[in-house]
């Protein structure tokens, strides 16, 4: 799942995942099968690229255009 948020998220759940006495590889399984429809979910077909985010507020706004920016900075954003 890309984004410096999905990161942010992914680390909060390690740490609590590891704080309650889950092991590594359960966290390590658990963390690469992750994800969530709608979170910027990357979709591509005949070529064309495109990102579905259900941002919802201002900072979530703001998060998934800092990573359009970032690598997409030429595209089309809706």
């Amino acid at each position: 799942m890309p984004g410096r948020f999905n990161i942010l998220n992914a680390l909060c759940a390690i740490t609590c995942a590891h704080a309650v006495g889950v092991g590594e590889k359960e966290i390590k399984n658990g963390i690469e099968k992750a994800s969530a429809s709608g979170r910027l979910e990357v979709v591509e077909q005949n070529g064309i690229t495109v990102l579905v985010d259900y941002a919802h507020n201002k900072s979530s706004f703001e998060a998934v255009f800092e990573y359009v920016d970032k690598f997409y900075p030429d595209a089309k954003k809706i």
